[in-house]
């Protein structure tokens, strides 16, 4: 990890081979190894585990090719990456339990995909919503899949 000139940095639950540069202000919480030292050489705030983290779910396709949502397990005092042994802890939802809305797709329509017990994947694109999207489903799943710039 080359830190570099970056201000502000913060990294949680990652695996590094190496750091370099550690200049300025920088957190890392549950990341393996963790520079020696101590504040204010180097000069960042270390915490060795994790206490309680989940990443946020995720879509991937897996050896079947079949497209699932991975929605991680909650964990405890943690450290590195959630895949490092395998599988990320947690349950795989199918797309098939998914709206897959679309730049086009209404608020009503989405609505009702959700009142019906979908979860929702929004693809890329700008959405022009005459009304709120309404999550009232405790456990529902949000994700939205961006193109990057």
């Amino acid at each position: 990890m080359d830190a570099g000139t970056q201000q502000q940095w913060i990294s949680r639950s990652s695996e590094w081979g190496s750091w370099y540069r550690l200049e300025l202000e920088h957190g890392v919480c549950g990341c393996k190894p963790t520079a020696a030292g101590e504040w204010p050489k180097p000069p960042f705030t270390k915490v060795a585990v994790a206490p309680v983290v989940r990443e946020k779910p995720f879509l991937f396709v897996d050896v079947r090719g079949r497209y699932l949502v991975r929605v991680p397990a909650v964990q405890t005092n943690a450290s590195g990456v959630s895949w490092g042994s395998g599988a990320t802890p947690g349950r795989s939802i199918p797309l098939s339990r998914f709206f897959v809305a679309k730049p086009g797709d209404t608020a009503a329509q989405i609505n009702a995909q959700l009142a019906a017990g979908k979860h929702l994947l929004l693809t890329p694109g700008i959405y022009a919503l005459d009304e709120p999207i309404r999550v009232a489903r405790a456990g529902t799943i949000v994700l939205g899949w961006a193109l990057p710039r």
